[in-house]
């Protein structure tokens, strides 16, 4: 068989087809295993458990496991929608995730034929670019909700905890790639959160200002549940800790005065 299926594709395509089923339904033996180059010509009195068991280890021997392989993982998609499988996955003993871990690795010795029947399953080369393609994913629907990117450090989204991996993000800033970087830019992504709420302090200082010609605010001023006067407090308790950038934007707001 193996001699023959060197000289014939057709043959050699349709037994790994058969290989794939039995990858499909890893428990099972073939039984409908048909081929007009194939006869199986045995006595009648063969019962047909035995008879199917050859078929079953023909198909074995003159495949390669790979297409097995490829079975379970097909079978994986129907069912779950993706190839992203943890590397400990097994199923009936089979350790597929270690078996996806390691196409990975083999991705550019690989046959063309091979990537190509992975990447028709969806196959995912990098699932650390998955993984953080989601991520984002999650963040633009709670900028659409919310209209920012201040994602709360405990707040999550059907169980996944996108206020940590916002938080990650800000802490691997410059180890990330630029393309990224673009990504979360194109949401309003605030890296410095400490920056951002000073900045939203300060523009609300500008608001009172307009209204109230000074800057005497009480200490418990609140503006949209924002302690408000607790803040402008704190930015005369921080004088000398302050930058000088943002020491001259407080000193140039009309009625600003280091001593209330």
């Amino acid at each position: 068989i193996n001699a023959l299926k060197a000289h014939d594709d057709a043959l050699s395509e349709e037994l790994d087809q058969y290989r794939t089923q039995l990858g499909k339904n890893s428990k099972s033996i073939i039984s409908s295993f048909t081929s007009d180059k194939i006869i199986f010509d045995l006595p009648k009195t063969i019962d047909q458990t035995f008879v199917n068991n050859l078929k079953t280890i023909l198909v074995e021997q003159t495949t390669e496991s790979w297409m097995f392989w490829y079975g379970l993982l097909s079978n994986y998609v129907e069912d779950r929608g993706n190839c992203l499988i943890s590397e400990r996955f097994e199923i009936d003993g089979y350790k597929l995730g270690s078996w996806v871990s390691v196409q990975r690795t083999k991705k550019d010795s690989m046959s063309q034929e091979r990537r190509d029947r992975l990447d028709q399953l969806g196959f995912v080369w990098n699932p650390y670019d998955a993984k953080w393609g989601k991520s984002y994913s999650h963040l633009k629907d709670f900028v659409e909700e919310h209209d920012h990117c201040l994602v709360p450090v405990e707040y999550e989204i059907d169980g996944y905890k996108l206020g940590n991996w916002v938080s990650v993000q800000r802490t691997y800033k410059d180890e990330m790639s630029q393309e990224r970087r673009d990504r979360l830019d194109q949401l309003g992504f605030i890296w410095d959160v400490l920056d951002a709420q000073w900045e939203e302090g300060y523009s609300h200082l500008k608001d009172y200002v307009e209204e109230h010609k000074d800057c005497l605010v009480s200490d418990r001023y609140e503006i949209d549940g924002h302690k408000f006067g607790q803040w402008v407090r704190k930015q005369r308790t921080n004088k000398d800790k302050m930058s000088q950038d943002r020491r001259e934007r407080l000193e140039a707001l009309a009625g600003w005065v280091w001593s209330a």
